[in-house]
């Protein structure tokens, strides 16, 4: 069993190429990191919103991995891209948890 965490991405006006582009490089990244089990991509073109829906092994090994790509300085390739930022992005992350058997 993994645990499902959701993330929106909404971009900026005219932007949304780009950051599907960067997602192009970076996901490989993620998807090898400790714990990640699979990343997921949909994109709401009424909305201007990817969203990615991720399984991990726990939610720490998420946390783990959200405090690295802070870390690595994610924020500031990704903030002119973003309506709202990387902290708004950050702050919207849905914990969703593991699925349940009903």
């Amino acid at each position: 069993m993994g645990y499902l965490v959701s993330v929106d991405f909404k971009c900026k006006d005219g932007a949304a190429d780009t950051l599907g582009e960067m997602f192009r490089a970076a996901l490989p990244d993620t998807r090898s990191r400790d714990g990640c089990q699979s990343v997921d991509v949909y994109f709401d073109e009424s909305a201007n919103t990817y969203t990615l829906l991720e399984v991990w092994d726990s939610a720490d090994h998420y946390r783990a991995y959200l405090k690295a790509r802070t870390d690595e300085g994610i924020a500031e390739l990704v903030d002119p891209v973003l309506d709202g930022g990387w902290e708004g992005v950050v702050a919207g992350v849905k914990w969703l948890g593991a699925k349940t058997d009903i």
